[in-house]
């Protein structure tokens, strides 16, 4: 076909009845080339044809598993808080469990009985982080059970139990593996909130009173047995005349807020005593057991209500002995001074009058 101009093969081109594509030649050329590589022609360059683009995968914003926060976090918030913070992360990591599992358990009776629960928590942790012995799991459990427990021991032994955190630190640890794994972290790792400064404050001054009626440096919050009695506080109460040289305490109880001279309850192998300061001055109250003629108790439901014993002596007004109902030892407390009132009225004969 042709020759043809540049201007008739551009019409052909425009009507389709020649293509791009089509070869052709003109004289100088040594080869034949596609239509549109012709010099002179003046086509446009063929667009590119376009390459469908692959855009990268979004990231992925991986949620932290469990409740993550920091180990320094987690101490001083259980130490501070007297072991509470410990049922607080317990709630959370099994409420976290329920909603991942769409179980049916219950977060919150499972935290109240965590130190046997505590096996299944850890094991679950465990198992989603990889690689952990059946028998660390099993050790953990028995350790975080057998502290808890210890808080029946009389002071200061009772203060054990304030170590209840030191098994957890091996959960808390996987579950800081877990998220670091995942390149993320809790949103409560390390923040601290000004509430909580408060609370931590209010928590070290109650755990340094807890320390200080353990080890007798202040006033306990419990009834305390005489033997269990400091001695430099049985020698005040010698020297300001509450009890004689010759009495043994039997049991004792202080409503005091930092030191027990300020009030105070006592029960002794021969009596009953009763003191408080006010305005500077000591008021004491006291009755031996020949000299009682009735006693009246009044025992409290709630430890945080003091059991209430009315003394009744013969000859002089009567006055009341309070005894803390903390873990029950008031009862032992009033068993024994009913023990002795009894014993010494069996030995006085009621009082006769001849006319």
């Amino acid at each position: 076909m042709g020759p043809y101009t540049f201007d008739e093969v551009r019409q052909y081109l425009a009507s389709g009845q020649v293509l791009p594509t089509d070869w052709a030649w003109h004289p100088g050329l040594r080869n034949w080339i596609p239509v549109s590589e012709l010099p002179g022609l003046g086509l446009p360059a063929p667009a590119p044809t376009p390459i469908a683009s692959v855009s990268a995968p979004e990231p992925v914003n991986e949620a932290p598993v469990y409740h993550h926060v920091s180990m320094i976090k987690f101490i001083v918030y259980s130490i501070c808080s007297l072991g509470i913070y410990d049922l607080f992360w317990s709630y959370k990591n099994w409420k976290f469990i329920k909603q991942r599992d769409n179980s049916g358990i219950m977060p919150f009776w499972r935290t109240v009985f965590l130190p046997f629960w505590c096996y299944s928590l850890t094991r679950d942790i465990a198992d989603t982080r990889g690689g952990a012995k059946a028998g660390v799991v099993a050790l953990v459990a028995g350790a975080y059970f057998g502290i808890s427990i210890l808080w029946k021991l009389p002071d200061p032994y009772g203060l054990i139990t304030l170590g209840s955190f030191i098994p957890l630190l091996y959960p808390v640890k996987l579950i800081d593996e877990i998220n670091r794994s995942r390149g993320v972290r809790g949103p409560w790792y390390s923040r601290v909130k000004v509430r909580h400064v408060f609370l931590c404050l209010a928590g070290t001054f109650a755990l340094a009173l807890a320390f200080l009626g353990a080890f007798g440096a202040a006033a306990n919050t419990q009834v305390v047995t005489g033997e269990r009695l400091p001695e430099r506080h049985v020698a005040w109460l010698r020297a300001a005349g509450i009890i004689k040289p010759d009495e043994t305490i039997e049991y004792f109880y202080s409503s005091g807020f930092l030191s027990l001279r300020s009030s105070g309850y006592l029960v002794t192998d021969k009596g009953v005593a009763a003191y408080e300061k006010a305005d500077g001055k000591l008021n004491v109250q006291s009755a031996a057991y020949a000299e009682i003629e009735d006693i009246d108790v009044t025992f409290s439901e709630s430890w945080i209500d003091d059991t209430e014993v009315f003394i009744e002596p013969r000859d002089q007004d009567g006055f009341y002995l309070m005894f803390s109902a903390e873990k029950k030892l008031d009862r032992p407390c009033v068993k024994r001074l009913m023990d002795l009132w009894k014993r010494y009225k069996r030995r006085v004969p009621e009082q006769t009058v001849i006319f």
